[in-house]
């Protein structure tokens, strides 16, 4: 116990020589010589190690005190149980013990408006490649180029693999259970089911040529047998152009060797063909005549007329000329009519006649009043 004290009395020592720079003793060497303490440290056994000036090392021992007794236990600590910012901005603080601490406002009033912010309404590149960029506020800033210059060419690559031979229709066919049956190139065969519908029930009985001939010609009282020989000899029609009012009678005047057929209503089609008021067209050797264009072979008879007179179509004559040359003449009625108007005098007034889509004009004079 003795060594301990001295050793522990010694660390003070030398503590205060090293801490306060004072020399409090000389360490006398068996030769006589005196020697400072420069440095003390423990080494790894807890033993206190001195080093004197000379280079002397000096190992006083372990200097590891006995296990003190246990402290009393302190009082029991304090911490936060919660804390929260209340209406009037204040922060509340309440410690597990409940004591509540009022810590004052910590948060500020409302500061003022910022200005208003500036975003990118629009971006675009010019001709140089660079980007222009144009803000909220109208302004544009150029960010520079941002397209670089066309690269150069890329070597050419290798030649790809050849791809797998392609599959074309060889041939198709409807076999005898109505199925299309398709053979590709490869040989292989499909089978894409029925195609063919059902046929369809059979239509009612149509009228004869002679029965759809007594429905339009109602004043025909003449015997079947008659009628064919009327037909033959074609004497079923007294006039040179028959009008028609339905296919069934085109037809009729057809077989009949009709050579002027007028169609009305414009209702008339054969296969793809869209007749108009009259037509040419060739149906099993037999001509459909067309109408080429109108012209006034006489004038009316008045052609001067005072403020407010009706227009009169005495003496007027208008020939009908056809693409096989041939002519009639055409019954003009007043709605035919177009361009009279005696309201104001005017020297040479141009009356137009419109038949079946054809034009023709002459002139009348409307006079001063006297």
């Amino acid at each position: 116990m003795g060594k301990k004290i001295f050793s522990v009395l010694l660390v003070f020592m030398v503590g205060l020589t090293l801490i306060l720079g004072v020399k409090v003793f000389d360490i006398i060497i068996d030769d006589g010589t005196k020697s400072n303490i420069v440095d003390a440290r423990l080494n790894d056994d807890n033993e206190l190690i001195f080093e004197l000036s000379d280079g002397t090392l000096i190992n006083v021992g372990d200097i590891t005190g006995r296990t003190g007794e246990q402290g009393i236990p302190g009082v029991e600590g304090v911490g936060i149980k919660s804390f929260f910012i209340n209406d009037e901005k204040k922060l509340i603080v309440t410690l597990t013990d409940d004591t509540t601490f009022d810590l004052g406002v910590v948060v500020g009033n409302d500061g003022q408006d910022g200005t208003d912010g500036v975003s990118i309404t629009g971006a675009s590149l010019d001709l140089e490649g660079n980007l222009i960029l144009t803000l909220s506020n109208g302004t544009e800033i150029n960010a520079g180029l941002v397209m670089g210059k066309d690269g150069l060419p890329g070597e050419t690559g290798e030649q790809g693999i050849p791809g797998v031979a392609g599959v074309g229709i060889k041939s198709i066919e409807i076999n005898a259970d109505k199925k299309l049956i398709v053979t590709l190139t490869n040989d292989e065969v499909l089978d894409l089911g029925v195609v063919v519908g059902n046929d369809g029930q059979d239509g009612t009985d149509g009228l004869s040529a002679y029965q759809i001939y007594l429905k339009y010609n109602v004043n025909y009282n003449k015997t079947e047998a008659e009628w064919l020989t009327d037909l033959v000899r074609g004497k079923l029609s007294d006039s040179d152009t028959l009008d028609v009012l339905t296919y069934e009678q085109l037809l009729l005047a057809i077989s009949s060797g009709e050579t002027k057929i007028q169609l009305q209503n414009n209702i008339f089609a054969l296969e793809t063909v869209e007749f108009t008021s009259l037509v040419n067209i060739n149906f099993n050797g037999y001509t459909l005549i067309t109408l080429e264009s109108i012209e006034i072979t006489t004038s009316p008879t008045k052609v001067e007329y005072e403020i407010g007179e009706e227009l009169d179509l005495e003496g007027l004559v208008v020939t009908a000329i056809y693409d096989d040359e041939s002519t009639e003449i055409v019954e003009v009625t007043t709605d035919m009519i177009s361009g009279f108007d005696s309201s104001a005098a005017e020297e040479s007034q141009v009356v137009t006649v419109t038949y079946e889509g054809k034009t023709a004009t002459f002139t009348v004079t409307i006079l001063e009043a006297p």
